[in-house]
């Protein structure tokens, strides 16, 4: 069985959606299709509340008007008025335009919004997604079944940022999908990013939640893939805004992806890949403007003794040294520091503890940047603002002579911030320097492609 998830820009017209069929059409493998909100619906949505708690009923209708026109035009450009499908189409469609109009307009009554209702607004831009996909592939004849995500995926009530009932959700699973058949059909249609609490709230999985969506029907369904269907051709060896030269990585591991994504590479929702790994099911990333990529496959391990550099990423960071000569405990201070960035939930990409000094590499968007001196100001420390860290990413990267080859190279302006990792290399260069670096990194990546 195949999950596929096709995101907001793999929706978004009437044009997507075709190419959508077009995919699906090539298997005749049971197949669950995942699919988010149309492009930039989502972010709609969220203003919605904003619009109604503060009164401002002309940004308001003129919004849901968008809404409306937008979904209504994506179904009439897919299918033709004379089709006997339309007008159930069109009917379910209003109706859920309308219970969105009425549900908005109970927040602008109240003047109150909360995380409960956020949450049940947005569901309706992958809500109004499938439904159109479900009719558009009825008027073409494809047998195919529409499932409401919140019947399937039971969660708790943390209605922003739910966390899936595994067990819960597997018993509505089972009810569903026997003999290689969902309710009955090779092909289901259902949404990503949305479940229900036990009381059938809607609950929603954070944003980007659709990619963990299909990683968790992945298991539930014990899919033997999950393909990810975006507008690249894959995971690419460096950002191609920053270097020309890039190249599309055939094969990565899940351990690499989860760094990328921390380290802010656009790549893939750093959850998603959690219940795969947990799973040992892979993830395929794919082009779905360009179905003719072989795209990139993630696994749990690639059987390899040598070491294979696949990416590299540069990221805005800062550095923070904390001297721990004068501490009796130097490891008792440490953590006490390192807790007050914890409170703060300050991203960090590397710690050093040694007992001359406690080194910490943070994200330079965090808001403890500019509460430093008010968290610390008993404690001394050393701030450095002038630096970026470039990482490298593959496997068994510590058998990497990464020294000789930037020697050859004639870079000097770097130093090595850790090369113990089988999975990492992080270096730092000041920022003036950093994209040489990094194009430099990337030629030594494509070199072992």
């Amino acid at each position: 069985m195949l999950i596929l998830k096709f995101g907001g820009t793999s929706v978004k017209d009437a044009n997507a959606m075709n190419r959508v069929l077009d995919i699906i059409s090539k298997s005749q493998e049971t197949q669950l299709v995942v699919l988010s909100a149309c492009s930039g619906i989502t972010d709609k949505l969220l203003t919605l509340p904003h619009y109604a708690v503060n009164n401002n009923k002309i940004a308001l209708y003129d919004t849901l008007e968008f809404i409306q026109y937008h979904h209504l035009n994506v179904f009439n450009d897919l299918i033709a008025s004379d089709n006997e499908y339309y007008l159930l189409g069109k009917k379910a469609i209003e109706s859920l335009l309308e219970e969105l109009y009425k549900f908005t307009e109970s927040i602008l009554f109240l003047k109150e919004s909360t995380p409960k209702s956020l949450a049940r607004i947005v569901s309706f831009g992958e809500l109004l997604s499938t439904t159109i996909f479900h009719y558009f592939l009825n008027s073409k004849k494809i047998n195919n079944v529409w499932l409401d995500a919140r019947y399937l995926l039971k969660t708790d009530s943390n209605f922003q940022s739910a966390k899936v009932n595994f067990e819960e959700s597997s018993k509505f699973i089972q009810k569903i999908y026997s003999k290689d058949l969902i309710q009955g059909s090779k092909l289901a249609i259902t949404q990503g990013f949305i479940g229900a609490d036990e009381l059938g709230n809607t609950t929603t999985l954070g944003r980007g939640g659709s990619d963990y969506s299909a990683a968790i029907f992945g298991k539930l369904f014990n899919s033997n893939e999950v393909q990810i269907w975006t507008d690249v051709n894959g995971i690419l060896t460096t950002d191609p805004r920053e270097v020309e030269d890039v190249r599309t990585i055939p094969v990565m591991e899940f351990d690499e992806v989860r760094t990328l994504s921390y380290l802010g590479a656009k790549v893939l929702h750093p959850q998603t890949l959690i219940p795969a790994v947990e799973s040992s099911i892979p993830i395929k990333v794919l082009n779905s403007m360009d179905a003719t990529q072989q795209g990139t496959l993630i696994v749990n391990r690639i059987i390899e003794e040598k070491p294979v550099l696949h990416s590299v990423v540069k990221t805005d960071a800062v550095k923070i040294i904390f001297p721990l000569t004068q501490y009796d405990n130097f490891v008792h201070k440490a953590l006490e520091i390192l807790n007050v960035f914890e409170k703060s939930k300050t991203t960090i990409f590397f710690i050093s503890i040694l007992p001359d000094a406690l080194t910490i590499w943070f994200a330079h968007s965090c808001n403890i940047l500019n509460d430093l001196d008010k968290l610390f100001h008993s404690t001394f420390f050393d701030l450095d603002l002038s630096l970026s860290l470039i990482t490298l990413v593959g496997i068994n990267l510590e058998k990497l002579a990464i020294k000789k080859f930037f020697e050859e190279m004639e870079i000097t302006d770097y130093s090595i911030v850790s090369n113990s990792s089988s999975n990492n290399i992080i270096l730092s260069s000041s920022r003036n320097k950093a994209k040489e670096l990094m194009k430099v990194a990337n030629e030594l990546v494509v070199k072992y492609l």
